[in-house]
């Protein structure tokens, strides 16, 4: 179906070369249906006025939710296809929680990410090497992003990269929300050698 997200900001091109004017079209401004479940917890907010709510939140709660089913099987067959010892590269976004998740069962992996999620979880299950970006943290999706983001991932290069994206166009091309993301996940696609995008659309 078609990509609804909270807000009128575009979809930056991860494909845009670097110097160049980076293409963005405008998003479908309508407010998505939030599933049920979402709703239910955010029905909190509603029923305690101290709590601070706005709808990018609730956005966000609904993208973790929306399609778990789908973000498990897209997590566990890339991770499939990732063999022990290896060197990975994790964006950010609710389908790579579900990517870390499923790593947990590896060994020895070297992680590079600029998602603090993908830390926690895998932090807490494994004991693999993990290197954590610097940058500007967004607190709603403690993602971490910037230009300081960009250049340290540039230091470093990958057997693999998995990424996750904000749509897909009909021609191929990679987008997301911020246009620091999309520079951050430009960079990490630069250093990987192996490339996966996990789309749960």
């Amino acid at each position: 179906g078609a990509l609804r997200c909270f807000g009128t900001e575009p979809f930056w091109s991860l494909d845009a070369v670097p110097g160049e004017d980076v293409g963005w079209s405008e998003p479908e401004t309508t407010l998505p249906r939030l599933r049920a479940d979402a709703l239910r917890t955010l029905g909190r907010f509603a029923s305690n006025p101290e709590l601070s709510f706005n709808w990018y939140d609730a956005a966000v709660l609904s993208q973790k939710i929306r399609n778990a089913a789908e973000k498990a099987l897209i997590g566990r067959e890339i991770a499939r296809q990732i063999p022990n010892g290896a060197s990975v590269f994790i964006d950010i976004g609710t389908t790579m929680e579900a990517v870390a998740d499923a790593l947990v069962g590896h060994e020895g992996l070297r992680i590079i990410t600029n998602h603090i999620g993908v830390v926690s979880t895998l932090c807490e299950h494994t004991d693999f090497e993990i290197i954590l970006t610097g940058g500007l943290v967004r607190n709603r999706d403690r993602a971490i992003t910037g230009e300081s983001t960009t250049e340290f991932i540039r230091n470093f290069r990958v057997g693999y990269g998995i990424f996750g994206i904000g749509s897909l166009t009909d021609d191929g091309q990679l987008l997301d929300y911020h246009y620091r993301d999309a520079q951050a996940s430009r960079a990490a696609l630069e250093i990987s050698k192996v490339k996966f995008v996990g789309i749960d659309h």
